[in-house]
């Protein structure tokens, strides 16, 4: 039949495949499938249609019979998207090189075959693919392919790690461009950057240089970025060229922070030479940029920067430039106006004498003009003013500061900010953030200070007040929305917590970079209806992201774009092992077990459809990233603390032991989560039976045979990392400032009783399984440490209205929603120990004997099953009672009630509440995620909506496991 009836027949399975519309695509497609049930393009429609609409086994079978046999671009081309939905990528390499072999010089097959290489990171058949392709069709880019494929053997193939064969693969694709240079071929700048690369990777910095001044570089990279020569320059260690290079660059634009870097890292170089001549040859040269162009930061910072330097070499700045203090004056009086100010300046305070910092902030406020009777006048004066304010914080002015005299320099600044945002900023647009905004941020800060000092959950509960107050005024202010979100988690409030998370509009590669500062404490939050959306969208962006990455590697060869290559092979590696993805996936699963709320046979179909894998953990520990990005929060805390200690130096112990202890959560979690899923599964084996071959189970084919030692391995990995970590003595993070990162919920884990209860629990199940009557010993332990829950239950005494420390409600509340997730996973094992019991014990009583005398192995402390499943019972009775005492507890999480409005605390702050005012809106198109939070009620809103869940969420165990 002639091809364009095909195609108008099937144009409409296309459109619906395109909408989305995968049920109509299946209907239109047997439709056309009766008329012509060979249509190999309509069997792959088909496949592609049930694939998506998560009948996967049908389609397989579909699939499995047109690779056999595929050769036209359409249904290759279809089944291409069956290979990618099922994750099948090797398989594309299959068809197409099938395709191929019928069609040798076809260039399009062999340009969709090096693209399936590609896909799967074959860089050996990539380079074969790619010199077949040149051959056909003799192209540059196809030539260069090859030349990249090899490149990346060299880089990231199987020999990467041998010194030797990388060293000849990248000599190898040296060659195969010097020939192409000699035959005057080169034709794309793409190409001579390609080679200015692979000189660089083989350290041949000299023909760098040399080929940086060659026809073809001029003439096909007259771009090439001057930062390739100073970088060679400091790979050959050449300082004075360097130097000279500097100062040309300079004396064009002396506003270069990164040449002036440079400029003085070759002088001090230079001088290590015995060249002392060069430090008065740079000064002179520094002091000629400021006269020259006084409003340019740069010749300023490079000033201070050359101090910095001069005493790191033990050198004498003072003789040379003055005193250090002045030039730091100096700075502030002509760049205080600017927001960059205060992080310029930070960059060099930890260079000011002890002794003098204080001395240092009291004259930048003096310089300010404004003290305690007089406001800003303009906003030139407004910015300074907030800078010095800054500066003062970060010289650790307000560190040894009285009770008396925090709260009095909070109520100023909660008085400036309300005048100078009534003076200077009430008209602008709702995407702006308001100069004067940044006043209420420090504000936040020293009621933190305040809040630590007295150990009172009372005085953040004001901050998030005033936070809110200040999110009405300026609505996109992100800083606050960070600052009220930490607030909200330290507190122990979800919701609001949630509420925050949401108008922050988190997206995109954010969900990996800033998702640690809400998805981390969502397991303690107990509101499971708050994280499962939130950690759909990041798993769904992880995968949507892995799955694009690929096609980013076939665009960049498509366009020659090969500098671009190992950058999103990077990126996808680091999405690929970032520790947030991993905790995530982990934790997703757990919570869904724990909420499974159907009965038993639900239940059960339900854990099978997840497709856990117990018997390997496939998380690569050593290689996980950090991707979470810690300077998000604006810091101005001091540079140094009471012990005169390097705060910064502290805060990347923080971050350093932060990660550790993460990675040691992921470990636990991921372990919990696969010794409950294999003993569920060892429940569905049948017991005993070792000997047997295989068993369709969980969806895949499971080994029974060895199953025993799978089993006990899982269970003293989970044994032995408990006991390591319990060993290990990890700190909680410090909580001296606001926006420190918060403990790790390791420390809630281990002093929770997770290590009793599951090891007691693998081990019975393991004895049940066994028919070993040893599953009497571990039944009472069980029910030992049920005792030890139980007696934390009882002795968990409410808040009420009483006043309470800072995580004093956040700890509280995350012991017992840890309580109930233990409790929650006991269930469902327990609940699949008594349903497959109680089912084989209905089984004739010859049949057990039978069974079981074969089961045991000759051991003659065995259980019968009726003893097994009194043994059962014994231990879900007790977890019934426990349940009913938690349900009963959840009335002991009612949070302190906030006795002020929004209105009635501005009151108290001397500031007049004004009517909600509208916030001006700059266009149609733009979208602003207003905050509507009631502090006074948020708290009870959350406590209520965790009491709830947690709630529905017990009597859903108690319905499970309600036997008799």
């Amino acid at each position: 039949m002639d091809n364009s009836v095909n195609e108008r027949r099937l144009r409409s399975v296309f459109d619906a495949i395109d909408l989305g519309n995968n049920k109509k695509a299946l209907q239109e497609v047997e439709k056309v499938l009766k008329k012509t049930p060979n249509l190999k393009t309509g069997l792959a429609l088909k496949a592609l249609a049930l694939i998506r609409l998560g009948r996967e086994t049908e389609s397989q079978i579909i699939i499995d019979e047109l690779e056999k046999n595929p050769d036209d671009d359409s249904t290759l081309q279809v089944m291409t998207y069956c290979y990618r939905e099922l994750d099948q990528l090797d398989k594309i390499c299959t068809i197409y090189s099938n395709a191929a072999k019928k069609q040798p010089g076809n260039e399009e097959l062999l340009t969709q075959l090096f693209m399936a290489h590609v896909r799967v990171n074959d860089y050996k058949s990539q380079q074969a693919v790619a010199l077949q392709l040149f051959k056909a069709k003799p192209k540059n880019p196809y030539y260069f392919w090859a030349i990249m494929s090899i490149v990346l053997q060299a880089l990231r193939g199987p020999d990467s790690k041998d010194k030797e064969k990388s060293k000849v693969l990248l000599s190898l694709a040296q060659r195969m461009i010097d020939k192409l240079i000699k035959e005057d071929k080169i034709e794309a700048e793409q190409e001579v950057q390609l080679y200015i690369n692979i000189l660089e990777y083989q350290e041949k910095y000299e023909d760098v240089l040399n080929f940086l001044q060659t026809n073809v570089c001029t003439n096909f990279f007259p771009s090439a970025p001057i930062s390739i020569k100073i970088e060679i320059f400091k790979k050959l260690k050449k300082w004075n060229d360097l130097m000279l290079l500097a100062k040309e660059l300079l004396e064009e634009d002396p506003d270069r922070w990164d040449y002036y870097q440079d400029y003085l890292l070759s002088c001090f170089e230079l001088i290590k030479t015995g060249d002392n001549s060069i430090i008065n040859i740079c000064f002179n040269f520094i002091s000629e940029l400021i006269k020259a162009s006084t409003k340019v930061r740069g010749p300023y910072l490079a000033r201070l920067e050359m101090f910095k330097r001069m005493r790191d070499n033990k050198l004498d700045p003072e003789s040379l430039m003055g005193e250090y203090e002045v030039l730091l004056l100096d700075y502030f009086r002509i760049f205080g106006n600017k927001k960059c100010c205060v992080n310029d300046l930070k960059l060099f305070l930890e260079y000011l004498d002890t002794d003098r910092r204080s001395q240092f902030a009291s004259k930048l406020l003096q310089d300010t003009g404004i003290n305690s009777t007089s406001l800003p006048q303009n906003k030139d004066q407004l910015q300074k003013h907030i800078c010095s304010l800054q500066i003062s914080r970060l010289c650790g002015s307000q560190l040894s500061l009285s009770v008396e005299h925090l709260q009095a320099l909070y109520s100023a600044l909660t008085l400036h900010y309300e005048h100078s945002f009534s003076a200077f900023d009430k008209d602008l647009l709702s995407t702006d953030i308001a100069t004067s905004d940044q006043y209420a941020i420090l504000a936040a800060h020293v009621m933190y200070d305040l809040a630590i000092k007295l150990n009172s959950s009372e005085r953040l509960v004001e901050t998030l007040q005033f936070l809110n107050y200040l999110l009405r005024n300026s609505p996109s202010n992100f800083h606050a929305k960070l600052l009220c979100l930490q607030i909200f988690h330290i507190l122990g409030c979800p919701l609001g917590a949630h509420k925050i998370y949401d108008a922050l509009d988190v997206k995109h590669v954010q969900l990996d970079s800033m998702g640690y500062l809400h998805c981390a404490h969502l397991p303690l939050s107990g509101i499971n209806t708050l994280s499962k959306p939130i950690y759909d969208q990041t798993l769904k962006f992880f995968t949507a992201s892995y799955k694009d990455s690929l096609e980013y590697l076939a665009m960049s060869y498509k366009f020659g774009s090969f500098s671009k290559l190992q950058e999103f092979m990077d990126f996808r590696e680091k999405l690929s092992n970032s520790l947030h993805y991993s905790m995530i996936s982990v934790e997703a699963l757990l919570q869904e077990i724990v909420c499974l709320n159907g009965n038993h046979q639900q239940n059960y179909l339900q854990f099978q459809n997840m497709r856990i894998e117990p018997n390997e953990d496939r998380i690569k520990y050593e290689e996980l990233t950090d991707n979470r990005d810690l300077n998000v929060m604006l810091r101005w805390d001091p540079i140094y603390d009471e012990k005169q200690e390097s705060v910064y130096d502290k805060i990347k112990e923080i971050e350093k032991e932060s990660f550790i202890q993460d990675t040691e959560l992921l470990q636990l979690r991921s372990s919990l989560l696969r010794l409950v899923a294999a003993s569920v599964d060892l429940i569905h084996l049948p017991y005993g039976n070792i000997n047997s071959n295989t068993k369709e189970h969980n969806g895949h084919n499971t080994s029974i045979e060895g199953v025993d030692e799978n089993y006990k391995i899982i269970l003293e990995s989970w044994i032995e990392l408990n006991s390591r970590l319990k060993k290990s003595n990890y700190q909680r993070t410090s909580s001296q400032f606001l926006v420190n990162l918060l403990p790790s919920r390791l420390h809630y884990i281990i002093q929770l009783p997770y290590d009793k209860v599951f090891t007691s629990l693998g081990k019975f199940v393991y004895n049940l399984w066994m028919s070993n009557d040893k599953a009497k010993v571990f039944a009472k332990d069980i029910q030992d440490a049920f005792i030890e829950i139980k007696n934390s239950l009882e002795n968990l005494k409410p808040i009420g209205d009483n006043p309470q420390s800072i995580f004093e409600y956040r700890d509280i509340q995350s012991n017992f929603i840890g309580f109930v997730e233990i409790m929650s996973l006991c269930s469902f094992v327990l609940s699949n120990c008594y349903e497959k019991y109680n089912q084989n014990q209905s089984q004739s009583s010859s049949s057990k004997k039978k069974k079981q005398t074969s089961n045991v192995n000759d051991n003659t402390n065995t259980l019968s099953l009726k003893e097994k499943g009194v043994l059962i019972l014994d231990v879900i009775k007790e977890l019934k009672n426990l349940l009913s005492l938690a349900e009963s507890c959840l009335v002991k999480l009612k949070p302190q009630r906030i006795e002020k409005t929004l209105n009635e605390y501005l009151a108290s702050l001397s500031i007049i509440p004004k009517e909600s005012k509208k916030v001006n809106q700059p266009d149609s198109t733009t979208t602003v995620l207003s905050i509507d939070i009631d502090i006074h009620t948020i708290f009870d809103e959350s406590y209520h909506q965790t009491v709830k869940e947690l709630s529905l969420l017990i009597k859903d165990k108690l319905k499970l496991i309600n036997v008799k």
